[in-house]
Order: structure tokens, then C-alpha cells, then sequence
């Protein structure tokens, strides 16, 4: 056999290379789309701020038992306001507040409140069987009482509304000159408004459990 028809030994140590080359670059190329999925991802994550604190009030649960701070302190809280005869926001804000209640519903360290924003109307009883409705458990508290204090709660407390605004002004809705928001508010265990997700947001409930697992998660922190 002659020089030509022998095998050129030199190739096979650059064809080796060539292939570790390019699963580098597969392997690299993999790596920044990995890394760049994470950094959207927590780009995208709901970004949690520090709003007011929430004062001391007092009003009467579903169950007819008095309820204030002291019942939510030390604890992660979620609230939103309703009123029961409200046929349109309030049902599906109402079912974003069961899908955080079924995110913590073996977590003592999560709380739910819902106020009514007609007390005139949604007494204890009525909002009892609106409670039994939406399948609330012992967590989820439904809340009326004086229209003056829940009026203070919803502008000075979670500033969620402003007496006077239109709607197109402050993202509520009138019905039946009724002033309510479509917000959810996460509460944290000192009582600071920390986020707030728009409950006609398909994917609220999802923010809010992130949320609220954030913030329980900054409490374990030593």
C-alpha cells in the first residue's frame, strides 16, 4: 500500500475537536436560553413595594363575631371588597379569593378578608350564604359594619378608593352608586400593604400566591 492510500492519522485528532466544539456551542447555546427563561422569569415576577399600613378598625364577620387587626396580625392577608348583590366584578374577584384560599388552605399563617362596601345591605347572615357560596373556610373572614369605617378602610387604609373619583379616573366601578374596587391586596404580617394584582386579571390569583409565599418566605429568613 502506497503512502496516498493511507489513512491521514492527523484528521482524526481535528475531527475530534471539531465535535467537542460544537457541543460546546449546543451546550452553551442551551445554557443562555436556560439563563435567559430565569432572568424573564423573575423579570415578569409581581414586584412587591411598601404601600400604607393598615390602621386598626373595627367591624363584624360573617359569622357575627367582631373583627380587627388583632385578628390578622402576624399574619400574611389578602383583601378585596364586594358586595353580594353585585352580579358582575365582584363574583369572579370572589373566585380569584378561592383560588388563593385553595393555594393556603392548610397555612394558619394566611388569612382572607373580604368587606362588603353596602353594609346597609350585606348583613352577617347574607354574607354568610355568600361565604357558603365561594366555599370560604375558617380563614376567610366576610366583613360589614359602618359605612364610615369601611369608607375609611378602602381610601385612607388600602387607598384603593377616593371619594368624588369616576370610575374612568380610578379604575372602579360604580353599580348602584355603590364605589368598589377590582384590586386584591397582600398584606404583610406587620400590617403594610405590599402588592396589588388586578382581580380581573385571569392570572391574579397566581400573583397574589406568589406574593403571599414571598413574604412568608421573607418571615422564616433568620
Amino acid at each position: 500500500m502506497n503512502a496516498s492510500s493511507e489513512p491521514d492519522k492527523s484528521s482524526f485528532p481535528a475531527a475530534k475537536i471539531a465535535v467537542a466544539l460544537l457541543a460546546v456551542t449546543v451546550m452553551g447555546a442551551l445554557l443562555f436560553a436556560y439563563s435567559g427563561k430565569n432572568r424573564n422569569s423573575r423579570d415578569n415576577a409581581p414586584k412587591i413595594s411598601r404601600y400604607g399600613m393598615i390602621q386598626d378598625f373595627s367591624l363584624t364577620d360573617h359569622r357575627e363575631q367582631p373583627f380587627g387587626i388583632k385578628d390578622v396580625a402576624g399574619k400574611v392577608w389578602v383583601a378585596n371588597f364586594i358586595f353580594t348583590s353585585c352580579a358582575t366584578e365582584c363574583p369572579l374577584l370572589s373566585r380569584r379569593m378561592q383560588d388563593v384560599q385553595e393555594a393556603f388552605i392548610n397555612d394558619p399563617r394566611v388569612e382572607l378578608v373580604s368587606i362588603s362596601v353596602d353594609p346597609r345591605t350585606d348583613n352577617p347572615k347574607r354574607l354568610a350564604k355568600y361565604a357558603e357560596a365561594f366555599k370560604a373556610g375558617d380563614r376567610w373572614a366576610f366583613l360589614t359594619g359602618d359605612t364610615k369605617e369601611i369608607e375609611r378602610l378602602s381610601t385612607k387604609g388600602f387607598m384603593v378608593t377616593t371619594p368624588g373619583e369616576t370610575p374612568e379616573a380610578s379604575s372602579v366601578r360604580r353599580t348602584r352608586e355603590l364605589l368598589h374596587s377590582e384590586k386584591i391586596a397582600v398584606v404583610d404580617q406587620l400590617g403594610v400593604v405590599r402588592f396589588y394584582a388586578n382581580g380581573m386579571n385571569p392570572g391574579a390569583a397566581k400573583e397574589v400566591t406568589r406574593v403571599v409565599r414571598k413574604l412568608l418566605e421573607s418571615s422564616e429568613t433568620p
